[in-house]
C-alpha cells in the first residue's frame, strides 16, 4: 500500500502529524518591561512639562494679581467720581457748601458774615477733598510653583533638566520599548496516534 493512502480500520495516514498548542502562561517579562518604561518615562515627562509650564504659570498669576490691583485701585476711583458727584449735587442746593467752596477756591469771604476757626474743634475735611475708601490690596502670590520658577527660568538648569529627561525617554524607549526581537520557542509537532488511541508522552 502506498504511503499517504489510508488503512482498513480507520487508522490515520502515514506521515501525517498534528501541533499541539502549549498551555497560556502570564507574560512576566512583558508586564516587567511595561513598568520599567513608566518608571523612567513618567518622572522624564514630568521634568519636561515643568520646565514649559512653570514659568507659564508663574506668568499667569503675576498677571492675575496684577488684575486685582487694578481692580482695586479703580474701586478706589469710582468712590472718588461718586463723592465728587454728590459735592457738585450738594453745592446746587446747599447754599452754606457755595461759600465753603468759594472760601476754599478761591479765597473769597462773605461781607456781612465772619467766619471762625476754631482750633479745639477736629480738623474738617476740605470741602473740595473727597477722602476715597481705601481698598487693600491682594497678597502676590506665593506658593511653591511661584518659588520654582527663577530656577526653571536659569538657562543652565533648564539645559541641565532637559538633557536628562531626554535621557531617561530615550532610555525608557530602547530598553523598554522596543519589540523582543529574540526568536520564539516554536511548537513541537506530535505525531498522531491511531485512532482510538492517545498519544502519552
Amino acid at each position: 500500500m502506498e504511503a499517504g493512502q489510508s488503512t482498513e480500520g480507520g487508522s490515520r495516514p502515514d506521515g501525517q502529524c498534528r501541533l499541539e498548542k502549549a498551555a497560556w502562561t502570564p507574560d512576566f517579562a512583558g508586564v516587567g518591561r511595561l513598568l520599567g518604561f513608566v518608571m523612567l518615562a513618567a518622572p522624564a515627562a514630568a521634568v519636561l512639562a515643568g520646565i514649559v509650564l512653570v514659568p507659564q504659570y508663574a506668568q499667569l498669576e503675576r498677571l492675575k494679581h496684577q488684575r486685582d490691583c487694578l481692580a482695586a485701585r479703580t474701586s478706589e476711583a469710582q468712590s472718588v467720581v461718586i463723592g465728587y458727584d454728590r459735592l457738585i449735587a450738594a453745592a446746587r442746593e446747599d447754599e452754606t457748601q457755595v461759600k465753603r467752596l468759594a472760601m476754599s477756591q478761591l479765597g473769597m469771604q462773605p461781607r456781612n458774615e465772619i467766619v471762625v476757626l476754631d482750633r479745639d474743634l477736629p480738623s474738617a475735611t476740605p470741602p473740595t477733598l473727597i477722602v476715597p475708601a481705601v481698598q487693600p490690596l491682594p497678597p502676590a502670590p506665593d506658593d511653591w510653583i511661584i518659588r520654582l520658577e527663577p530656577k526653571m527660568t536659569n538657562p543652565r538648569i533648564r539645559l541641565g533638566l532637559a538633557l536628562l529627561a531626554i535621557g531617561c525617554l530615550t532610555g525608557a524607549v530602547f530598553i523598554f520599548a522596543l519589540p523582543n526581537t529574540r526568536p520564539r520557542k516554536a511548537d513541537t509537532p506530535q505525531p498522531l496516534a491511531p485512532d482510538g488511541m492517545k498519544s502519552e508522552e
